[in-house]
């Protein structure tokens, strides 16, 4: 319609390009989770790994899912302090972070707040991603992190994904010597712990 000139009204245009454009982002993310996916278990996902400032990693997160952020009218509460060097790849880790986030965004209720803290622990640094959406039922909690699984509920049917974002979450994590830990009950929303190595 656009191409033909059918729709002559500037903001309906703006609106319709607006639509592709975010369909277009969400399918270009769809398609890179599965083909790292395809990487991982064929074992030809390969790793550079250097010192990083947690706090530029998380900004670059955010900074890559702006747009879904605004539409969705969510707000990211930081509490990420300067000086949090993990050692890890930034390209990596930044997609860790963007499925954790894309996942808030999804199942986000009335609290449109996504808070994500960072501490030094140790010879780790913990980075949580935390949202207030409906939470995960205790007996699906184990399963969320497997390949293609989604968890039940009329709220998962009605929001896109694959089932992949959790599962590559928790190999980007053991690929860096981390770990993943998920806190959750339902209708208090679920806070998803990365431990990494400390730089």
């Amino acid at each position: 319609m656009l191409e033909q000139d059918v729709v002559a009204e500037p903001d309906q245009r703006r609106r319709y390009l607006r639509t592709i454009t975010q369909e277009a982002d969400r399918l270009t993310r769809l398609i890179e989770n599965v083909l790292d996916f395809a990487r991982i278990a064929n074992r030809r996902r390969t790793y550079r790994f250097e010192p990083l400032e947690l706090h530029e990693v998380v900004g670059d997160a955010i900074a890559a899912i702006e747009r879904p952020l605004a539409e969705a009218g969510m707000v990211v509460d930081r509490m990420v302090p300067a000086g949090l060097r993990v050692q890890g790849d930034r390209d990596v880790l930044t997609q860790l972070l963007v499925n954790l986030l894309t996942n808030a965004i999804k199942y986000a209720a009335s609290e449109k707040r996504i808070l994500v803290t960072g501490a030094e622990l140790g010879d780790r640094v913990v980075l949580t991603v935390q949202d207030f959406g409906p939470g995960i039922p205790r007996h699906e909690q184990s399963k969320v992190f497997r390949p293609f699984y989604r968890a039940g509920g009329e709220l998962t049917r009605v929001a896109p994904g694959s089932g992949l974002g959790l599962a590559l979450v928790q190999e980007y994590a053991r690929a860096h010597g981390g770990r993943v830990r998920l806190e959750s009950n339902p209708g208090e929303g679920a806070r998803f712990e990365i431990a990494l190595p400390r730089a």
